[in-house]
């Protein structure tokens, strides 16, 4: 919902062992921003790595409305009615709480801490 962004892609070259984690972390950035994810996934081989595809499209509740083939290329198209995503942010308005304060200040410990080493 920051700068009302609506769709968030995620362009990846995640090895196959890795499939089931990025569609969880999908599911939860999908409901974080509540904003459709896309997590668009390599496949081949890469270094000795397996790249198994199976992008995901995900919905604002965290949803998988479509995977793509595990090991195979393919292209898919999905209507995605943008307007439902008010619809989406009344129903879990998870980005209401956040206080950006909390922000600012995290990133300020981290750029100390990096500081440090």
């Amino acid at each position: 919902m920051l700068n009302d962004v609506k769709i968030l892609i995620n362009i990846s070259a995640a090895p196959d062992t890795s499939i089931q984690l990025f569609h969880i972390v999908s599911q939860a950035r999908a409901l974080e921003n509540s904003s459709y994810f896309i997590w668009v996934n390599s496949v081949g081989f890469d270094g000795g790595f397996g790249l198994g595809g199976a992008s995901v499209i995900v919905d604002p509740l965290g949803n998988i409305l479509y995977t793509l083939k595990y090991y195979e290329e393919e292209t898919y198209v999905m209507d995605i009615n943008i307007n439902e995503i008010i619809t989406f942010r009344f129903k879990r308005p998870l980005l209401k709480d956040i206080i950006f304060e909390d922000f600012y200040i995290l990133f300020r410990s981290i750029l100390k801490t990096l500081k440090n080493k």
